[in-house]
């Protein structure tokens, strides 16, 4: 049986992959909570494609495409984490 804490995070969840608002705000959280070496990671990541795109002419439709990409892949892999986590909980 899902627990109250599974279900809020469900609920997250869905409000997440219908808005990339909730989404980056959520990450920001998490992001601000997680530990010093992994946020260095990110921030490292983030430094390599920031590198990248600064080398291209990017219009308002490339970037919004990006954008829609990344919310989508981003979406699509947490909701694989949390139906892992589910079924786990469940079994």
């Amino acid at each position: 049986m899902l627990t109250d804490s599974m279900v809020e995070v469900l609920a997250a969840y869905r409000k997440e992959r219908k808005s990339i608002d909730s989404f980056t705000g959520n990450g920001l959280n998490i992001f601000k909570e997680q530990p010093t070496i992994q946020k260095q990671a990110d921030e490292q990541l983030l430094r390599s494609v920031l590198e990248l795109l600064e080398e291209e002419n990017l219009t308002q439709s490339a970037l919004a495409l990006i954008i829609s990409a990344l919310h989508r892949v981003g979406t699509e892999s947490k909701g694989e984490v949390l139906s892992t986590f589910a079924t786990n909980a469940l079994a």
